[in-house]
């Protein structure tokens, strides 16, 4: 642990993160929040949070971890949170419905995402620190596990 700390610690200190003008994008997972909490400890009160909340199952679960990392550790206000819900794939004042040129490969969150980026700097933030990218550097590659198409989306119905 002392090893994996000190790394994160000598990553953050390469750039000139640490200023008021510094936000960190605390999702409520396990890659953000590290990163987010090591910050914080490290310099209490000074860094304000956001998040883009999302719907269905894990919606809950982001709100409460979310609530716990700010209670723990000391962020400043604001905490900016963007709800996705408020913003769903075709809603008024998407690139889709205003006819722009769009991606095909787009995320759906891209709308919600950019709303949040705009909160993000009209509240002063110059410099927005994200997580590790951990479930990037954890996914299978295709020779681990190969592709076999859409599988079983049986729990579709439940989703929003």
């Amino acid at each position: 642990m002392g090893v994996f700390v000190a790394t994160m610690d000598a990553a953050m200190d390469r750039r000139p993160w640490a200023d008021s003008t510094t936000l960190f994008h605390l999702t409520g997972g396990f890659d953000s929040g590290t990163v987010a909490t090591r910050a914080a400890e490290r310099h209490p009160g000074l860094f304000p949070t956001a998040t883009l909340l999302i719907g269905g199952p894990g919606r809950e679960q982001q709100i409460r971890r979310r609530a716990e990392m700010r209670e723990r550790v000391r962020f400043a206000d604001p905490d900016l949170v963007t709800d996705a819900m408020e913003y769903p794939p075709l809603a008024p004042g998407c690139r889709w419905v205003a006819g722009e040129v769009v991606s095909p490969t787009e995320d759906p969150l891209h709308h919600p995402f950019t709303m949040m980026a705009r909160a993000v700097a009209q509240a002063g933030a110059r410099t927005v620190v994200t997580g590790l990218g951990g479930d990037e550097m954890v996914a299978l590659t295709q020779k681990e596990e190969p592709h076999e198409g859409p599988g079983d989306i049986s729990d579709a119905q439940i989703l929003p």
